[in-house]
């Protein structure tokens, strides 16, 4: 009996030596891409002025779509940036509505929104006197600031909280957005140790040069395997901030040189995924327009 159990222990213990050899084996062949920083440099396309677009492959290789990330870069010296919110306006409206009505030249999702009501954002949001939730997370340490009060701060900020005081960006801004870190002040990653669905994906980062980028994937990868993506890119990205996943995650561009819209799709495997060309209405949105 003894001998018996001995037995099945060194087949439970070999099958899971197995299993994580396919698996790290697997993961290697998966995360092949590397970049030539010199030719990227003269790969982005201007849309505008301070407003760039660069379309590259992935650094984890898909099981489906075509790996590709879509990279908006701004300087944010350059724009007005707006919160459009749910709460506030009054209006559940398509991305389109307020490129149109507003004048915008980009519009991206502000945030993950609660599903119960459909309007709030998930953590802490506030625009000027208007708050959409008051709520401060003590476990999400992702900051998205704009509207200053002030020139001591930049004027478009992306912050750590576990890096940067709180009181100072509460009291530095007037919209003030909290997220999920995908990448921390110093530029390391940020893993995450219990969410591991695959879906399409959009990020906010920024470099240290304050250079803002909206980074974009129809493409489903997991949290993780985006993580790896955005620390492996060139830019040298920092204080990266998870804006959303699956058909919810989009973004408009509107300049004379480019109208592009770009969605995600359903689904979180290979079985499931389904694609998606629909812009669906979202609570909240960060616009932006260049200043005349």
């Amino acid at each position: 009996m003894l001998i018996a159990r001995n037995d099945r222990v060194m087949s439970l213990f070999l099958g899971v030596t197995l299993n994580l050899l396919l698996t790290t084996c697997f993961a290697a062949a998966q995360t092949s891409e590397t970049y030539n920083e010199d030719s990227l440099l003269n790969s982005w396309k201007p849309l505008l002025s301070g407003l760039d677009l660069l379309e590259i492959n992935a650094y984890t290789k898909p099981y489906v779509e075509d790996g590709k990330l879509t990279i908006i870069r701004i300087k944010p010296a350059l724009f007005n940036f707006r919160l459009i919110s749910t709460t506030e306006t009054k209006l559940t409206k398509p991305g389109q509505y307020w490129v149109e009505s507003m004048g915008l030249n980009m519009l991206f999702n502000a945030g993950m929104y609660n599903l119960n009501d459909g309007r709030s954002h998930r953590y802490y949001m506030r625009n000027f006197k208007h708050q959409n939730n008051s709520n401060l997370s003590v476990t999400e340490n992702g900051i998205i600031a704009f509207n200053r009060k002030n020139e001591s701060v930049p004027k478009f900020g992306l912050y750590d909280l576990t890096q940067s005081d709180w009181k100072m960006i509460d009291t530095s801004y007037n919209t003030i957005i909290q997220g999920l870190r995908m990448i921390d002040g110093e530029g390391n990653p940020v893993f995450w140790k219990d969410r591991f669905q695959s879906c399409s994906m959009i990020i906010i980062a920024q470099d240290r040069d304050s250079n803002v980028y909206i980074v974009f994937s129809k493409t489903p990868y997991t949290q993780n395997q985006m993580i790896e993506n955005l620390t492996n890119l060139p830019m040298r990205l920092i204080n990266a901030v998870y804006l959303e996943g699956g058909s919810r995650a989009n973004f408009i561009v509107s300049t004379n040189k480019l109208k592009m819209k770009k969605v995600g799709s359903f689904g979180s495997d290979r079985n499931s995924y389904k694609k998606n060309s629909v812009f669906y209405p979202f609570p909240n949105f960060i616009g932006l327009s260049l200043i005349p």
